[in-house]
């Protein structure tokens, strides 16, 4: 994207606009930078070096008010966790977790009795009615990943969670959240895209959150 003589102020409300990320202005900034006319050639950069080029090259600076926000894109057998430093940025890939056990068939899993599977050298018991070992794996993967959730935000990881993932995956990963983890999510996606490749992700997520054209970091 190049711009020629236009207004600085335009340039950043365009890069607001599409990439859904809300800029708020200094007063100070509005009567005197923000009318400076400028030429930038953005083509092919990411947000970050935008504005880095439009404003630290004219003696102006930004900041982020948003915090860091990750998003857990799962399924019954995969979740992708990514960080992003801020609403608009490309996400970065932190954690990609595996459990094959849960595309297993039933007769495929070893049941030690009604209401347990054991799946390699540990057993989970289950109250109540009995699901089938199947089940019992897409519920213990949900459980690891409500585990690793609930260790991110205790560790001061993230302030803001989005969840990608189909009902089922939804509810059950969302029982295994406390509370306060809960209360830091800003968004949920239901639907079942994990195993989707990055392109078609790319889209949903556009449609969805606040992310850069590019989507992933590169």
């Amino acid at each position: 994207l190049k711009f020629q003589n236009r207004q600085m102020k335009e340039v950043l409300d365009f890069l607001g606009t599409s990439t859904g990320i809300n800029i708020a202005y200094d007063k100070d900034f509005q009567s005197t930078l923000g009318n400076q006319v400028i030429n930038v050639n953005i083509d092919g950069v990411t947000l970050e070096e935008a504005l880095q080029q439009i404003l630290a090259v004219n003696g102006a600076y930004y900041k982020v008010l948003n915090s860091r926000s990750i998003i857990v894109i799962a399924d019954s057998v995969r979740a992708r966790i990514y960080g992003q430093e801020a609403r608009g940025a490309p996400l970065n890939l932190v954690t990609d977790m595996a459990h094959p056990a849960s595309g297993l068939h039933n007769q495929d899993l070893v049941t030690d009795k009604p209401g347990a599977v054991r799946s390699g050298n540990t057993s989970v018991g289950f109250a109540g009615a009995h699901p089938s070992p199947k089940e019992q794996e897409q519920a213990r993967f949900a459980h690891d990943i409500a585990r690793h959730i609930e260790h991110a935000r205790a560790s001061g990881r993230f302030k803001e969670l989005v969840l990608v993932m189909g009902p089922r995956m939804l509810g059950q990963v969302k029982h295994g959240l406390s509370d306060i983890t809960k209360g830091q999510i800003a968004r949920v996606i239901e639907s079942d895209i994990a195993r989707l490749n990055d392109t078609h992700i790319a889209q949903h997520l556009r449609d969805q959150w606040f992310v850069s054209q590019t989507v992933f970091a590169r």
